[in-house]
């Protein structure tokens, strides 16, 4: 199935988003920043804006200015889906 969507959205990785209880399937594009990506999350679940968001791949934290391709190089599993765990933290008070 995975392999279908790369044929079908090439410009497209398939993420995993795994948070707490749930898991949140994403097409993200490939030419966007892990920063840009933690706002398109941060407005998708609509959480709070005083709460940093972290995204770990496989217990490594990407930096923010890398690109999703090279994250996606980097750890996709074997079936190409890139699983990322979600992470927050209170910044104020």
């Amino acid at each position: 199935m995975v392999i279908n969507l790369l044929e079908k959205y090439p410009d497209k990785i398939p993420v995993l988003l795994k948070l707490k209880a749930l898991e949140m399937k994403i097409l993200a594009n490939k030419d966007i920043s892990i920063a840009e990506f933690i706002c398109f999350v941060r407005k998708r679940i609509d959480y709070d804006s005083k709460k940093a968001i972290f995204l770990q791949v496989k217990d490594t934290l990407p930096p923010l200015s890398e690109f999703m391709y090279t994250v996606h190089e980097r750890f996709k599993e074997s079936n190409g889906t890139l699983i990322m765990n979600f992470n927050s933290e209170d910044t104020f008070g």
